[in-house]
C-alpha cells in the first residue's frame, strides 16, 4: 500500500514510496503509470524531496533513511542513515541543512546532516511520536512541531537549541 508521496521539483513526476514492498516509484501522472523504481529499505513509511533532488526515504522496518537521486533514481548513499527505532516520520529544515526523523518506538527526532548524512543528535520527545511539520517563521532555525500519538499532544522543538522546549495538548492519537 502506499505510505507518502511528493511531486518532483518541477511537478513533472510523482513519487510514491510503497510500505510492503520497499520501492520507491516515480509516476508519470499524465501518462498515468510508473517509469522507475528504486529499491529502498523495510517498510517505507515517509519520502522528503530537497531543492536539490534528494529524496530522504524513511524505512521503519530496516529503521534508518535512504537516501535516492530523484533524477535517475539511483542510491546517492550505498548505507542507510542510522535513526532510533520504527522511524515514521521526516521533515526538513527551510533551509535544507538537517533533516528531522521521527522514531515512533525510541519516542525521539534523529536530526542529522543533509549534506555529510550524519546524526548529530537524539531529541526526546512524547510518547510514539509520528507527524512533523517545520515553522520557518519562528526563531532562528525554526520550530519543529511533533504529533506525538500516544500521549496524545504536539511537542514543540527549538531547532537552534535542538531540544524539546514545551508540549501543547492534543485530541485523541494526533498523527
Amino acid at each position: 500500500k502506499p505510505s507518502d508521496l511528493v511531486f518532483s521539483n518541477e511537478g513533472k513526476y510523482l513519487f510514491v514510496t510503497t510500505e510492503k514492498s520497499g520501492m520507491l516509484e516515480k509516476i508519470n501522472p499524465y501518462l498515468g503509470k510508473a517509469i522507475s523504481l528504486a529499491e529502498t529499505g523495510k517498510n517505507s513509511a515517509a519520502l522528503a524531496l530537497t531543492g536539490k533532488d534528494k529524496i530522504f526515504v524513511v524505512n521503519s522496518g530496516s529503521q534508518g533513511v535512504t537516501v535516492i537521486d530523484a533524477i535517475d533514481m539511483s542510491r546517492i548513499k550505498k548505507y542507510d542513515i542510522n535513526t532510533g527505532e520504527k522511524p515514521s516520520g521526516i521533515v526538513l529544515d527551510h533551509e535544507e541543512k538537517y533533516a528531522y526523523v521521527a522514531n515512533k518506538e525510541s519516542n525521539t527526532l534523529t536530526a542529522f546532516d543533509i549534506e555529510t548524512y550524519k546524526p548529530m543528535l537524539e531529541i526526546p520527545v512524547g510518547d510514539s511520536p509520528t507527524a512533523m511539520v517545520h515553522n520557518k517563521h519562528q526563531g532562528e532555525k525554526g520550530y519543529i512541531y511533533v504529533a506525538n500519538e500516544k500521549s496524545n499532544d504536539i511537542s514543540v522543538i527549538n531547532a537552534s537549541e535542538g531540544k524539546e522546549i514545551k508540549r501543547l495538548k492534543a485530541g485523541l492519537k494526533p498523527a
